[in-house]
C-alpha cells in the first residue's frame, strides 16, 4: 500500500525533526488507533489465519498474513485474503480521516518473511498492481480474486460455521466491489457497520469525518484536475455505501457531485461472469 501525497507530509514532518516522524509512526501504527490495532481485530474475526504482521518503508506499507493448517485449502486461503482486505479496509479510513489517500495491490501466494526481508511473487504482484493502479483503492490480483469467489460464491454444503460466518459478513458488507472495467477492490467503507459492541454514535463520528476530509479535498484541489479525481473516486464509493446501507447510514452525509450506479458492482452481479471478458461486456445495472 502507497500513501499517496506524502512528499509534503514528510516535508512537513522534516520541519519538526525527529519527534514529527516518531510521531506520525505512532498515529499509522498505534496500538488503539492504527495497524497494530487493526490486525489485533483481523485475528480475533479470523482464527484460522496464522499471522498478520507488516513492514513499513517511508510513505509504503508491507502487510502479509499466513494462513492456517486446519481448514480446507480453499477456505484457507479465502479467510487470509479476507482478513487482509479487512485490515487494509481499516486502514484506508484511518488513513483518509488523516487527510490521505492509500492505494495498494493485494495477492495471494507463497512468500519469505524475515525480519529484514520479504520475498516472493506476490509481493512483486502487490506493488506492480499498486503502481498501476488508476485509482486511490486496493485491487486484487486474480488468485486472491479467486479465492475470494470460492468462498462467497461456493454453496453452503460443507462449509462449517466460522466459514459461513465470514462468507455473510464479507457478502452483507459489499467488502469486495467490482469496477466496471472487471477489477475487484476492497471497499474502505465496508468496515463501517454498526456492531454489537460499538460505542454509541461512533460509527456515524467517523463517517462524518470521512465525509468532511472527502469535501474538504475536493474543494482544495478543484483546479488540480489529477488529484481531484482521486477524491472524487473516493466520493463516489463513499455515496455508493450509504445508498447501499440506507438501513443503519444515515444520507445526510452523501457527497454531491456523484455518479455512483456507473463504475461500483457488488460481487453477486457477476456470478455467470467470465473475469477475462470483464472488460470487454458492458455492466450490469444495479437493481
Amino acid at each position: 500500500m502507497d500513501s499517496l501525497g506524502s512528499s509534503e507530509l514528510y516535508v512537513e514532518l522534516s520541519q519538526q525533526g525527529l519527534k514529527g516522524y516518531q510521531n506520525h509512526l505512532r498515529l499509522m501504527t498505534g496500538e488503539r488507533k492504527g495497524l497494530r490495532y487493526y490486525i489485533e481485530v483481523a485475528r480475533d474475526s479470523y482464527p484460522s489465519v496464522k499471522d498478520i504482521s507488516f513492514q513499513f518503508f517511508s510513505d509504503s506499507t508491507f502487510l502479509y498474513a499466513f494462513a492456517g493448517d486446519e481448514k480446507s485449502f480453499s477456505y484457507a486461503h479465502a479467510d487470509v485474503v479476507i482478513a487482509a482486505a479487512e485490515v487494509c479496509a481499516r486502514y484506508q479510513v484511518h488513513q483518509l480521516v488523516n487527510g490521505r489517500l492509500l492505494r495498494g495491490g493485494l495477492a495471494h501466494g507463497e512468500i519469505v518473511a524475515q525480519t529484514n526481508a520479504l520475498v516472493g511473487l506476490p509481493v512483486y504482484q502487490a506493488a506492480a498492481i499498486e503502481s498501476s493502479a488508476k485509482h486511490p483503492a486496493i485491487v486484487l490480483a486474480k488468485q486472491a480474486e479467486l479465492y475470494v469467489r470460492s468462498l462467497l460464491m461456493s454453496d453452503d454444503i460443507n462449509i462449517n460455521d466460522q466459514d459461513l460466518i465470514t462468507k455473510q459478513r464479507a457478502k452483507r458488507s459489499h467488502l469486495f466491489l467490482y469496477l466496471a472495467g472487471g477489477q475487484m477492490i476492497v471497499n474502505p467503507f465496508a468496515v463501517l457497520r454498526p456492531t454489537a459492541d460499538a460505542e454509541p454514535g461512533l460509527l456515524e463520528a467517523i463517517l462524518k469525518h470521512c465525509h468532511d476530509s472527502i469535501k474538504w479535498h475536493l474543494l482544495k484541489f478543484t483546479t488540480d484536475e489529477r488529484r481531484y479525481s482521486k477524491y472524487a473516486f473516493m466520493r463516489d464509493l463513499f455515496n455508493f455505501h450509504l445508498l447501499q446501507h440506507t438501513e443503519y447510514l444515515r444520507f445526510y452525509l452523501a457527497l454531491p457531485g456523484s455518479e455512483t450506479a456507473s463504475q461500483f458492482f457488488g460481487i453477486e452481479h457477476f456470478l455467470d461472469e467470465n473475469l477475462d471478458q470483464l472488460a470487454t461486456k458492458p455492466p450490469r445495472p444495479i437493481k
